[in-house]
């Protein structure tokens, strides 16, 4: 099946020479179908994607937000959110450019993506502020941050002087509804301003009811 001079896909029947004439006219048909499905779920996939990292944008996020909640709460599993900001980020973008930043982001996402589980989500949140939902209690969010942080250390984007390192903050560990999801996050952020405030490159833990 070609459409637009593309090859969206082939069809193989036992060749009937009097059904020979119907196939030549259904396949144009079906192959402009199969090339609109596969357009629209080129540009779905775009739009719940950050184009930079590949991770889930907040639109991405909210769609699988609740998804995330019935699985856990069907399993009773605990979950964890982490707030993760790259620190001195603004410094990395004024002295070496954009591009140099970029790569920081990159770097930290591919970090992600390869150290969590396929349960786990990982989310540009905005800026260089990542958004990761961890199918876990407490401590095993805290280990996987900690290896997190360990191993963004020994990253050092192309030209910069100084290793990466990032501020994290902490929340929930119980099996979560909705609203309490969110109220992690916004816990989990504020976690992360006061490591900021501390000095940066440190774990802090929100108190959550």
């Amino acid at each position: 099946m070609v459409t637009g001079g593309t090859e969206v896909g082939r069809l193989f029947f036992p060749r009937q020479p009097e059904r020979t004439a119907v196939l030549d006219t259904a396949a144009p048909l079906l192959a402009a179908r199969v090339q609109h499905l596969v357009e629209h779920n080129r540009w779905r996939t775009a739009a719940l994607t950050d184009p930079l990292t590949e991770l889930l944008n907040r639109r991405g996020f909210e769609l699988r937000l609740p998804e995330v909640i019935a699985q856990a709460r069907a399993q009773q599993r605990p979950v964890s959110v982490a707030m993760v900001d790259i620190d001195h980020f603004k410094r990395v973008n004024d002295v070496y450019g954009h591009s140099t930043g970029d790569e920081a982001l990159k770097a930290l996402a591919d970090l992600l993506v390869r150290h969590l589980r396929p349960q786990d989500l990982a989310v540009r949140w905005g800026g260089e502020e990542f958004l990761v939902v961890l199918n876990s209690g407490l401590p095993g969010a805290l280990d996987a941050m900690r290896r997190l942080r360990h191993e963004l250390s020994g990253v050092t984007p192309h030209q910069i002087a100084w290793p990466l390192a990032a501020s994290v903050g902490i929340a929930g560990g119980a099996v979560p509804a909705e609203e309490s999801l969110r109220e992690w996050i916004e816990a989990a952020d504020a976690a992360l301003l006061r490591a900021k405030e501390l000095g940066r490159n440190r774990i802090e833990v929100a108190a959550v009811d």
